[in-house]
């Protein structure tokens, strides 16, 4: 019990003080579960990182996942979760509390309503880098325009779209 508890302490001061996205939680995870606590190898460390690269999700979580999992099982696993998703949890539910008290007030809409351009030339701007070096030939430049037709025209579900073009891809390569 005291393993888990001690699991938990750590996961949660990793989700309290991982600013800066997942690869920040990676670092503080490394430096927590390898050189302070050594519960794993640096070895073990990056096969559970590749196997969190590779998994849908979070890559902080997933890490902490697999972490916990590798250092006492399913319930090291479901606590290292819980650990590092609490923090935030608490942070989210707390400011919507808030959020949901003053968010009819004028000001406060006026402020909604000027983030929003805002965050979609944030999102725009993503796409834009994400785009250039990935729209690298023909052949990508033609899977994408098709993709978005399709994705706008038809409202296709994204997993459908993502794996034919998937198949376009390798069967273009095939060719």
């Amino acid at each position: 019990m005291t393993l888990l508890l001690d699991i938990l302490w750590t996961f949660f001061k990793i989700g309290l003080f991982a600013y800066g996205g997942g690869y920040a939680a990676v670092a503080l995870i490394i430096s927590e579960v390898i050189n302070t606590r050594h519960w794993i190898t640096s070895t073990d460390f990056l096969q559970i990182l590749t196997l969190a690269e590779m998994t849908p999700g979070p890559i902080a979580i997933n890490t902490a996942t697999f972490v916990g999992y590798q250092v006492a099982g399913l319930p090291g696993s479901a606590v290292a979760t819980l650990g590092i998703i609490l923090p935030s949890l608490i942070l989210v539910t707390t400011a919507f509390h808030f959020y949901r008290k003053i968010e009819n007030l004028a000001q406060i809409k006026s402020i909604m309503s000027a983030m929003r351009p805002a965050v979609l030339a944030i999102l725009i701007s993503a796409v834009i880098s994400l785009a250039k070096p990935t729209l690298t030939s023909i052949i990508s430049v033609a899977i994408f325009s098709i993709v978005l037709l399709a994705s706008l025209r038809f409202k296709l579900n994204p997993l459908l779209l993502i794996l034919l073009a998937g198949s376009a891809g390798l069967l273009a390569n095939a060719l």
